[in-house]
């Protein structure tokens, strides 16, 4: 692989494009949680003009070929021809990449869809127990306005009815 390829992949590919690709999420300012150490805060900033980041908690950074490096434990090589795989940018050649390099980076790609596959999971089941706890706590306002008594004489049968599904769709 040439110096010119390093050129190359830096200056095609930007550095937010290459945090997405990780599912890393900016900030208004440019920020992401940074993914090299325990981070409560973003502490990582993106910097789009530049193609490059640099976080303020742990001290790392460099361009999109580093962020990759560090990211997925490879060699500058490695990484420069994995981001020119996956982005798509021509170097003079892919052909060096080798097959366990290959396969490490096409499983960590499996892993990052499974995980976002299961984050959509998540958040739609999220979504049904707020919705669930909504119903419930409506069904517990519409309880606190019954007379008991209107109750015991049987006025409301379809009161249980709704205790009942709501009680059921909580166990699930």
């Amino acid at each position: 692989m040439k110096k010119e390829d390093f050129y190359i992949i830096r200056n095609s590919i930007t550095m937010r494009r290459v945090a997405e690709y990780y599912g890393l999420k900016l900030d208004s300012k440019g920020f992401i949680k940074c993914p090299f150490h325990t981070d409560k805060t973003a502490s990582m900033q993106i910097f789009p003009e530049y193609r490059g980041f640099h976080c303020k908690g742990c001290g790392q950074g460099g361009d999109v070929v580093k962020f990759t490096e560090l990211y997925e434990n490879l060699s500058p090589k490695e990484s420069a021809l994995i981001l020119s795989e996956r982005f798509g940018v021509a170097i003079s050649d892919n052909s060096e990449i080798p097959e366990e390099v290959r396969h490490k980076a096409q499983q960590a790609e499996l892993v990052r869809q499974e995980e976002l596959v299961y984050m959509v999971e998540v958040k739609s089941r999220l979504r049904r127990l707020g919705t669930l706890i909504y119903g419930y706590r409506q069904l517990l306002d519409l309880t606190a306005d019954i007379d008991i008594l209107d109750y015991v004489k049987g006025e409301l049968p379809k009161l249980e009815t709704q205790w009942e599904y709501w009680f059921g769709e909580l166990r699930k």
